[in-house]
């Protein structure tokens, strides 16, 4: 599903990689590019964890030309603006929240409830480069607005294997930080954890690659790999165990 923002360790752009650069391979955009894929993913029982989980992971894609996807990985969304160099529209998905009971760092802090999530989101191609920007809003009770900028490339390619790699940074609002790393006083006296107040601003800077192989016709093994540094009130809460946050997914699939 998407998230408010990318599970930890993930960069925003992974979830569309090589979209933006297609025109530039291809004579014509298909007319419909379906996708289904699955396999496990590793990644923090929460932002700012330690300890991680390992969980099955299903991601299914349909495209219609350059205008309208569904997506697991990037909600449903129309391409209001698009061409060979560019691609600007809005997207709807779903923020799965966060569970306390997921690690005994959280007992007392109350569940972050799952919520619908507004994106805006652009890219840009300066080839082989693709810059994407994106800013989403948490539509559920006391969510706010994070931001995502962010570039990527291929740095290996040929019609059966591409590797993308790319840096990205996150932004987040007072309401958003405080959401997620805030700690208030009803929340200190049930958790223990120490009052704390979570300003906006820089939230993480991250690193993304992905890297397919297609091994038979429309058949492909796909690995994607992430690192997240968290920053600012997300790194000084008393909620962040870890700054370091890695996610690192293994998935088999067709598209056609």
């Amino acid at each position: 599903m998407v998230q408010a923002r990318s599970p930890a360790g993930l960069a925003e752009w992974q979830f569309s990689a090589g979209q933006a650069l297609m025109p530039h391979f291809v004579e014509a955009i298909p007319k419909w590019q379906r996708v289904v894929s699955g396999g496990v993913v590793a990644l923090p029982r929460y932002e700012g964890a330690t300890a991680y989980t390992v969980m099955p992971a299903l991601n299914l894609e349909l495209r219609y030309k350059d205008l309208a996807f569904a997506s697991t990985s990037e909600g449903l969304g129309v391409n209001l603006l698009h061409s060979r160099n560019y691609r600007a529209g809005v997207a709807l998905g779903f923020d799965l929240g966060r569970d306390e009971t997921r690690n005994p760092h959280l007992t007392g802090l109350g569940d972050l409830q799952p919520a619908p999530v507004l994106k805006f989101f652009g890219e840009y191609v300066i080839f082989p480069v693709v810059l994407r920007t994106a800013v989403s809003h948490q539509l559920g009770a006391g969510g706010g607005w994070d931001a995502d900028v962010g570039a990527y490339m291929p740095v290996i390619g040929n019609k059966k294997f591409f590797v993308f790699l790319g840096p990205s940074v996150t932004f987040s609002d007072g309401d958003e930080m405080q959401r997620s790393f805030g700690v208030s006083s009803a929340q200190s006296s049930r958790s223990g954890l120490a009052v704390y107040h979570a300003g906006g601003g820089l939230r993480s800077a991250n690193l993304g690659s992905s890297a397919s192989w297609f091994f038979r016709e429309n058949w492909f093994l796909n690995a994607t790999g992430g690192f997240q540094h968290l920053l600012g009130s997300a790194q000084q809460s008393p909620i962040t165990r870890s700054q370091q946050q890695y996610t690192l997914s293994l998935m088999i699939g067709k598209q056609w």
